[in-house]
């Protein structure tokens, strides 16, 4: 191992020492370390750090606060990213001033920082730290770069240059989310969805092989088991699995060789509003008759799904020929399947 070398200037006053991980972008220095909560809860005093964006939405902040103190020994926080306008040494374990560097960036305690990304995250952290004063200890990936000219467009660029993940996908990886762990075993369980559900996107594209997404399953799930909220987790999944199972048995289209293109085309029961009618007819059926629900979600069979069938679903889950999904198209198309199902 070569000599240590101090790079930058040198700082005044006291300081953090921090171990990190120096790398270079178009030529400037930026340091990847971890920060304890409570440093971080220190540095978000008043006139530490600005912040420079939008202003700040309390719910969202106490939200992941929440999460963090629900979730303590599970829950998971990207890195976030802030730059230093003032001076801060880094004093690295080899002579190398290029490449990727290891050694211990030394940030003064009274440094001005701004935040590029993941205010939330930090005033979440501050927020936790004052009411769990044992999480101060637990870390957090910091992204710092060392902004000596005020390059006020990095914030610009780095927001930019990002995609914001939708709530499809923030759900389908929530393992925290009973409804979507429910929603995956449904996926597993039963052979109509296992592959034919779009696990990213809120649509279904003209010409996708998937039948229904993943955030449609989600939804329907969520009415179907709003009033087994005091079950257990794993009762809850083997319901929805039995009560899909069920439905599945009397929607041999589903399961069939029909293109799912065309059954979009022609049927109502290929897509989304309907699996949500179903549902919600379904969790008034199974609440009325908990021993015979099985016999009577059969009779599904028996309705004619075709998209031609104007009388019926004119006007409920169509709208001049065109399907629609909104909450009243749910409840309506909902009471006409308790109809002719027998159990309005």
């Amino acid at each position: 191992m070569g000599r240590k070398r101090t790079t930058r200037r040198k700082t005044t006053g006291f300081t953090y020492s921090l171990p990190a991980i120096r790398s270079f972008q178009a030529g400037q220095p930026y340091f990847t370390t971890a920060i304890p909560f409570g440093v971080l809860a220190k540095l978000l005093e008043p006139n530490a750090i600005n912040a420079g964006v939008e202003p700040l939405d309390r719910d969202r902040t106490r939200a992941i606060s929440q999460y963090i103190t629900k979730y303590e020994e599970t829950y998971v926080l990207p890195a976030v990213t802030l730059s230093t306008a003032g001076d801060c040494d880094f004093v690295s374990l080899c002579d190398s001033d290029t490449g990727v560097t290891a050694g211990t960036l030394m940030l003064p305690m009274d440094a001005s920082l701004k935040i590029h990304d993941g205010q939330y995250r930090l005033h979440a952290i501050a927020r936790t730290v004052a009411e769990e004063p044992h999480l101060a200890s637990e870390t957090l990936p910091v992204v710092i770069y060392a902004d000596r000219n005020g390059c006020d467009r990095r914030f610009g660029d780095i927001k930019a240059n990002q995609r914001k993940s939708g709530r499809a996908e923030r759900i389908v990886s929530d393992s925290a989310d009973p409804i979507a762990n429910v929603t995956r075993e449904v996926i597993a369980n039963v052979s109509a969805f296992t592959d034919a559900i779009e696990m990213v996107k809120t649509t279904i594209s003209n010409r996708s092989r998937n039948l229904f997404t993943f955030s449609a399953l989600y939804q329907a799930n969520e009415i179907l088991l709003a009033a087994q909220q005091d079950q257990s987790l794993e009762d809850q999944a083997g319901f929805a699995v039995a009560f899909w199972q069920t439905v599945q048995d009397a929607m041999p289209d589903w399961t069939s060789d029909t293109p799912r293109v065309e059954l979009r085309k022609q049927t109502v029961h290929a897509h989304g509003v309907a699996l949500c009618a179903i549902a919600t007819a379904g969790a008034v059926i199974v609440d009325r008759y908990p021993k015979t629900w099985t016999r009577r979600l059969a009779k599904l069979k028996s309705i004619d799904w075709s998209r031609s069938n104007t009388r019926v679903w004119e006007g409920k889950v169509m709208l001049g020929g065109r399907m629609t999904k909104s909450a009243a198209s749910i409840d309506l198309t909902a009471k006409v399947l308790l109809r002719l199902l027998g159990s309005d």
